[in-house]
């Protein structure tokens, strides 16, 4: 079994989305992913696959296969572990590679998570990969440290992928520890005793093992999970008597000398033997097989001791379920197997540190507002008096230090830490308090009567906690609905649905690994990533950016301008590198806003910015779908300083409308009044009309780059602006690409600085506007600064870099379109053109050092009488061409956002308005998205509207033997059909096509779509130009009188509303 590369696809059987954190399966022949639960997997089952090949039915094949599992093997569930001890007696010679493998086995065979190995005979050796003889199980081996020629060494084997920090001790000592889900720590320490004779002959060798293991032991964290595992050379016997709290009633033999000596090891650290605790069998409690030697001749039978023990706290007995040993392993060794088996579900679970909070919602109230902006001013002006009678002027990081220390200070003086309480509830704190008191009165008193009617003072105090949390629950849910509301347009409303829904899940810990395997330390973490990121983002072939001299602004920030770029800064967002918060500048004093304006004056006349300025912290975000673990799976997100960003805002509006003049009418991001739905609209109209056209072929090429953002040469984006900006806004913009450094951050661990000299930084409102134009400018093949030879080799053929298409009808027409680092070529009877964009479009990119992924580019051929559908299931920008294949999807996603709102669904104090509110902002967006390009005809629109009244009988917690008609349904709900939205989005979105200049690619492919051919035999096919059409017609409008109406924005938007009021 191997883990999920690429979790884009959607369940096979129920359509929604196998996520990452899903338990999932893959079939081999149709490669879909499917839920285990929708193909009958159960999760004992689930869990027996982990270690075997087992056949199961895909519903799309209907067939049995076997397939691989989801990542959730590799992010094992530690609901139960099972640690083992075992003295391999060596791993050296020439049958070494075989006792690794027979090892393999072994842990296969008695599912072992981790097993403790003695008598080695390594030290010192890289960490290495064991499997089992079919290859299919894989194991990690970490050696303890020691010489080539140790006749003793430890070693533990752990399942791959299986996130541990391992630390050697000596030859005879090593420990390894594993984070589990639930914040708790494994620490396993394997130890190696000495043996009896030379324990015996050398008393010393023995007290220095044991000195050495106490200092471990010590050294553990309380809350850890602590288990000690080895080879002692001690038989303890039967002495429970003597240590009741350190050994079991069911030991073996005779005490020894080493055994004494562990005893009272346990006996001062707490800890207990776990395979004497239990009633097995003599042969469940014998380790190690002792032959019988020459002397003992009335003696067949070898002697049978108890050496091996697995050891863990006393207090932590309860997570023990089972300790015995093991006969007949593949391995060969006289010890046999000590195998103990724990239910982590048992520890008691601990919180993360509490880290205080600055409370910036006391900042609502207009007297703690008024009261924090007066303090932060009197902070200025003390400096500014402070600096006046020193006889100076502050430098820029003086300036900014002025402006963060007295926000900061301010902050902590008037609006203080959040406290750390079950309820930030005042009211409920004061109710709760009241309930205890009446309800320790009524525990005190004998008069019944009095009880009784304290017990109903008491019942009518916790109804007004309830309500009161209730309408807190309310308040919290509506303020989260109120943001997703208030996004701009469809597509905005369902990516914050998505990212508001994301929260709601829990969070999974940072997985990162190595060439030494993976670690949970922050701090190695850190260094790991550190290191990956500053090998992309710093290379020795950067060309370098052109040095340009400081200036004083022709037209100087004032204090409007950034006061305007201060109220546009999103709140609730996580701060830079200075601590900074954007509701301490909108809520401070207007003295900020004059003083950030000279500061940035400042910074253009002298060239030299606060460190703030140029510095960012790097967050890495785990991609989804990808495996956990290694760096190049991660995505990177810089948080920025306030400064960097009202700076950036102000360039934006200066530069930006510039800027957006040099960028070809294909690109639609980042752009006003441009989007998503446009440009898919343009492939599916011409793969629409490909497929019921006969002699017509559409050719769609879609083109994959890989870390575009990250691979941008800083060098020639100053090349491309010098003939678009002014010298003074051009050394701005060189300022915030030179040298910006970097710090990664791991939860709240803050790693060593790194200077970056490529790429632009992700979180940066800057860089999009500068990547699209780099973008421009390497599909023109104008690069400025290649040889001419370069060039002649690079550039693209005239054809292809003239974006007006629609004159090449002898050749055909080809229609390029980008959405940010989505580039795609859509082309009508043109193959040759689109093999010329194969062979000369990477080189082209790569001459601008960015990379197309040969493996992610897609290339499609459609027409009428096709073999080939699979363009039906590509996606581009998020959504399925096909329109029955992306609704089948659709469902599937709506379906998963309704469970992840199902503690709002199903609350029965949440008032219905809070709940279909909920219902439109999450499962509506996310149905609904790009739905304006769906061709629907009547059976369609008639399955959309079944489910949405499914959907909204599930949304107010309907449910048998409960009943409700569909009219009082959308009554009550205040609903419109779902198809009534979709005709009414179909239109406004025809709307704002027709009134897009004619060189944009959607009307260009309109044009083309437009163009009458011949048609095939047979009944008219739906399409989405006839659906247009039927619409119109319900308004007794033509496509001509339509044309003329867009023009008129309000007039067309009364138009579209009357089909809903309709």
């Amino acid at each position: 079994m191997t883990t999920m590369d690429n979790n884009d696809d959607n369940c096979g059987a129920c359509g929604a989305g196998v996520l990452d954190d899903d338990p999932g399966v893959c079939c081999d022949t149709c490669e879909r992913w499917h839920h285990t639960g929708c193909v009958g997997i159960n999760i004992k089952t689930y869990r027996r696959m982990q270690n075997s090949d087992e056949d199961w039915i895909c519903r799309k094949c209907r067939e049995p296969v076997t397939g691989k599992l989801g990542n959730n093997w590799m992010r094992k569930e530690w609901h139960h572990l099972k640690v083992g001890s075992l003295n391999c007696r060596g791993l050296k010679g020439t049958g070494g590679n075989t006792k690794r493998m027979n090892i393999a086995a072994d842990m296969q065979e008695y599912h072992l998570d981790i097993l403790a190995l003695q008598e080695t005979h390594t030290g010192g050796e890289a960490p290495e990969e064991i499997t089992t003889s079919d290859g299919k199980n894989r194991f990690m081996i970490y050696h303890s440290s020691g010489s080539e020629k140790s006749r003793a060494g430890t070693a533990i084997a752990v399942r791959k992928g299986t996130s541990v920090t391992f630390r050697a001790i000596s030859e005879r000592i090593c420990l390894v520890k594993i984070k589990i889900n639930n914040n708790h720590v494994v620490t396993l320490i394997n130890a190696y005793a000495p043996t009896l004779p030379v324990s015996e002959n050398n008393p010393e060798v023995r007290d220095s093992f044991y000195d050495d293991l106490e200092d471990v032991v010590r050294s553990t964290s309380n809350r850890d999970q602590l288990i000690v595992a080895g080879d002692f050379n001690a038989k303890t016997g039967r002495e429970w008597k003597s240590y009741p709290e350190n050994i079991g009633r069911y030991g073996k033999g005779e005490m020894n000398s080493n055994g004494k000596e562990l005893l009272e090891f346990c006996h001062r650290q707490n800890l207990v033997l776990t395979n004497t605790l239990f009633k097995h069998k003599m042969s469940h409690r014998t380790t190690w097989e002792s032959p019988a030697t020459s002397t003992d001749k009335e003696r067949r039978n070898p002697y049978r001791n108890q050496i091996d023990y697995i050891m863990i706290k006393t207090s932590q007995r309860h997570t023990l379920n089972d300790s015995r040993s093991h006969n007949g392993l593949m391995t060969f060794t006289d010890h046999r197997l000590v195998r103990a088996t724990f239910n982590l579900e048992r520890l008691k679970t601990t919180k993360e540190k509490y880290h205080p909070a600055i409370a910036v919602e006391k900042l609502q109230d207009p007297i703690t507002r008024a009261s924090y902006a007066f303090n932060v001013e009197m902070k200025i002006m003390d400096k500014e008096y402070t600096l006046k009678e020193e006889g100076r002027q502050p430098e820029a990081q003086e300036m900014w230090d002025m402006i963060v220390d007295a926000n900061r200070c301010a902050a902590i003086e008037i609006l203080g830490y959040r406290e750390k309480r079950r309820h930030n509830n005042i009211k409920v704190q004061a109710l709760s308090e009241k309930q205890k008191m009446i309800n320790n009165q009524a525990n005190s008193t004998t008069d019944d009567e009095q009880r009784r009617e304290l017990k109903r003072s008491r019942n009518k105090v916790m109804k007004e906690i309830h309500a009161e949390l209730t309408r807190e629950k309310t308040d919290r849910i509506e303020k989260e609905l109120a943001e997703i509301e208030t996004a701009k347009d469809d597509s905005n409303r369902m990516f914050k649905a998505i990212k508001s829904m994301n929260r709601m899940k829990p969070k999974t810990p940072l997985v990162v690994e190595d060439e030494e395997g993976i670690t949970t330390d922050e701090e190695r973490q850190c260094e790991i990533i550190s290191g990956f990121f500053e090998q992309m983002f710093h290379t020795c072939d950067a060309q370098e950016i052109e040095d340009i001299p400081p200036r004083r602004m022709t037209d100087p920030f004032t204090e409007q301008e950034v006061r305007k770029a201060i109220s546009s800064l999103k709140n609730n967002r996580s701060s830079g590198i200075d601590e900074l918060k954007a509701e301490y500048l909108k809520n401070g004093p207007d003295i900020i806003c004059k003083k950030i304006a000279d500061l940035l004056n400042h910074v253009a006349a002298t060239g030299d910015p606060p460190k703030e300025m140029i510095t960012g912290i790097l967050v890495p975000l785990q991609k989804p779908g990808k495996r956990r673990g290694p760096p190049s799976n991660l995505r990177p997100v810089i948080l920025l300083s306030m400064l960097r960003k009202i700076i950036a805002i102000c360039l934006i509006r200066r530069i930006g409308e510039r800027i957006d003049k040099q960028i070809p009418p294909t690109q639609a991001a980042y752009r006003s009044g441009r989007g998503t739905t446009e440009q898919l609209l343009t492939i599916k109209l011409m793969a629409e009309k490909a497929a019921v056209t006969p002699n017509y072929k559409t050719h769609l090429l879609l083109m994959d780059m890989s870390k575009a953002f990250d691979r941008v040469e800083r060098g020639m984006v100053i090349e491309d602006l010098k003939s678009i900006l002014e010298e003074d806004e051009l050394h701005l913009v060189k300022i915030l690409m030179k040298d910006v450094k970097l710090a990664v951050r791991v939860n709240k661990k803050l790693g060593q600085e790194f200077t970056t000299n490529i790429g632009v930084p992700q979180g940066d409102c800057l860089s999009p506007i500068l990547f699209t134009l780099y973008l421009a400018n390497a599909l023109k093949g104008n690069t400025r600064i290649e040889a001419e030879s370069e060039q002649k080799k690079s550039k693209l053929p005239q054809h292809l870099q003239d974006h007006n298409y629609s004159s090449m009808r002898s050749i055909g027409t080809l229609i390029p379109l980008q959405y940010a680092d989505d580039i795609c070529w859509v082309g009508m009877n043109c193959s040759h053109n689109i093999d010329d964009i194969k062979d000369t479009v990477p080189s082209v990119l790569e001459a601008r050092n960015l990379q197309v992924n040969e493996e992610k580019t897609e290339e499609y051929h459609i027409m009428k009488y096709g073999q080939d559908d699979s363009w039906k299931r590509c996606k581009y920008l998020g959504t399925l061409l096909d329109t029955t294949e992306d609704i089948k999807r659709r469902k599937g996603l709506a379906n998963g956002a309704m469970e992840r709102i199902k503690h709002i669904s199903k609350d029965k104090r949440l008032p219905t308005k809070t709940k279909i509110r909920a219902f439109n902002a999450y499962t509506s967006s996310v149905f609904l998205y790009n739905s304006e390009t769906w061709t629907v005809n009547k059976t369609t629109a008639d399955g959309i509207d079944s489910f949405h009244r499914r959907q909204m009988r599930n949304a107010i917690n309907i449910k048998w033997p409960k009943k409700i008609s569909n009219i009082r349904l959308y009554e009550e709900t205040k609903q419109a059909p779902w198809s009534l939205t979709i005709q009414k989005r179909r239109l406004r979105l025809y709307g704002h096509i027709m009134r897009l200049p004619e060189t944009t690619p959607v009307r260009m492919a309109l044009h083309e779509y437009d163009r009458p051919l011949k048609m095939s035999r047979g009944g008219p096919k739906t399409t989405w130009g006839k659906t247009i059409k039927n619409d119109l017609t319900k308004l007794n409008i033509d496509r001509q009188k339509a044309d003329e109406l867009v023009g008129d924005r309000k007039q067309w938007r009364r138009l579209v509303h009357s089909v809903e009021a309709g």
